[in-house]
């Protein structure tokens, strides 16, 4: 009976490809709101110049909602958006992952036999039935358990926070990372430049998965 290597070359690729994409993605999104929010403050600037009224609050108070939206708003629903698709990148890459080993080595246990959902699933399935050395005693895995926290807060609550242990855990991640905050309504910000954390922490757990899986010799 032979081994078999688990080849890892099309994985780092699609890895590659997607991560590449969403960084891409991001960096354009994030110029266009700066170029929109610029225009639109020189605009009103040029039309505070030819103000009639006394009263300059008045004038303000006519651009308010559009300064929120630039400002507040859409960069909010961006922000919230593209972090819910990368982390659904990673959980559909970890979890078609396990599907395709087992249909290609044919394991009796399935996916669907496992209790667990999204990327622990994954994580139970690559260790207990594949044997990977799976990367989860490193600060990435604490840092992917910790955005999937945020995930659910976003994608359940509209990124507010609540009193459970997983509010809690996110709210001590706050204190020790500039790229999330928690305004007075106990909702989560996330900054400008946090695409870079969350691109980054996926490229790096990416890799020493790859390394672990390359480590594995199946039966053949």
């Amino acid at each position: 009976m032979g081994l078999k290597v688990i080849p890892t070359n099309i994985l780092k690729f699609a890895v590659d490809v997607n991560l590449d994409n969403f960084e891409q993605y991001a960096i354009t999104i994030e110029d266009l709101l700066a170029r929109e929010q610029s225009q639109f403050e020189s605009h009103v600037e040029e039309e505070k110049s030819k103000w009639p009224g006394q009263d300059i609050d008045e004038f303000f108070g006519m651009y308010e909602n559009d300064y929120r939206r630039l400002s507040e708003v859409f960069p909010d629903l961006l922000r919230k958006s593209f972090f819910v698709a990368c982390y659904s990148f990673l959980e559909h890459t970890l979890l078609d992952l396990c599907r395709y080993l087992q249909k290609k080595h044919k394991y009796t246990v399935e996916l669907s036999d496992l209790a667990e959902k999204g990327v622990f699933k994954a994580r139970t399935y690559l260790k207990k039935v594949v044997g990977v050395d799976f990367p989860d005693r490193s600060a990435l895995w604490t840092d992917i358990t910790n955005f999937s926290h945020i995930r659910n807060f976003i994608v359940h609550n509209n990124g507010q926070l609540n009193k459970t242990k997983d509010a809690d855990t996110v709210r001590l991640l706050v204190k020790q990372k500039k790229w999330i905050s928690i305004d007075a309504y106990e909702c989560l910000q996330l900054t400008g430049d946090f695409y870079k954390e969350i691109i980054g922490g996926l490229r790096n757990f990416f890799e020493e998965l790859l390394v672990a899986l390359s480590k594995i010799q199946i039966p053949e």
